[in-house]
């Protein structure tokens, strides 16, 4: 029995591999290249299901083109987030597949905060497990797995040359020395919570507590897979290995508590 298209049921030649006509991948091409497609809200969901047909691969790849144009500007507007939702939830994308927690998710936060003025607060029942106690006036923020790293000296040696000889002359040699460099060394494994009062620490092991006031951080920044934090009353900075999401997340929630 001869195939036929999946898309418009036109049949196949007997040595064609693929499910779909020549004329029908003509027609998603150009559909996959107009410029319109960026104007998703105009798109039937029913419409993006057909497109189902043409693999995986395909609507991945669409996904990946909306996704680069939303994020030029390093803005994403609610609406532009519901268009990407209308591709990647018909096709079952995942996590990975759409960046939703890399990308997507912090780019949520910043639109919750300029709706509202203020960062969406979590249940503290999500935390007892940690053991941290927070106050009356205290919100939950942000939490996760978190790594605690310290700057240690570390000292190695380098090796000298004995350089070569020109005309009976020794030129080039080079004495061996040992020099010192700072190095991340890890402390403890651990989870990690930010309120709007403070940014708490819990160790896996000995369950000892970093408690730094947010009153008392001098600066902050991300390295890449750290979070530093400077404090007026810590001469070493605070280093915390935590995943990009959580070290993006953490930075936005850090700038508008300090700037509130």
């Amino acid at each position: 029995m001869a195939k036929q298209c999946e898309v418009c049921d036109s049949k196949l030649g007997i040595l064609y591999r693929k499910n779909v006509c020549k004329q029908c991948m003509e027609k998603f091409d150009k559909f996959f290249t107009d410029d319109s497609i960026l104007t998703l809200p105009n798109l039937d969901e029913k419409k993006l299901v057909e497109l189902k047909k043409f693999g995986k691969e395909r609507i991945i790849s669409l996904y990946d083109k909306l996704l680069e144009e939303y994020t030029s500007d390093n803005i994403m507007t609610e609406e532009e987030i519901t268009n990407l939702e209308k591709v990647s939830k018909p096709f079952e994308l995942t996590p990975d597949e759409t960046k939703h927690d890399i990308i997507i998710y912090p780019h949520k936060i910043k639109n919750y905060i300029d709706k509202n003025n203020s960062l969406p607060t979590l249940d503290y029942d999500r935390f007892k497990e940690f053991g941290i106690r927070i106050q009356d006036d205290e919100e939950y923020y942000s939490s996760g797995v978190s790594n605690l790293y310290e700057m240690k000296s570390h000292s190695k040696y380098i090796a000298g040359s004995r350089g070569v000889s020109i005309y009976g002359f020794k030129v080039g040699r080079v004495q061996g020395q040992r020099i010192s460099e700072q190095l991340p060394v890890q402390k403890s494994t651990g989870k990690y919570v930010l309120t709007n009062k403070r940014f708490y620490y819990v160790s896996d092991s000995y369950g000892k507590m970093t408690k730094i006031d947010l009153k008392k951080i001098m600066s902050y920044d991300s390295d890449p897979d750290f979070l530093i934090i400077n404090t007026h009353t810590r001469q070493k900075p605070y280093l915390f290995q935590m995943s990009l999401t959580n070290i993006k997340t953490t930075l936005i929630g850090l700038d508008f508590l300090l700037d509130n």
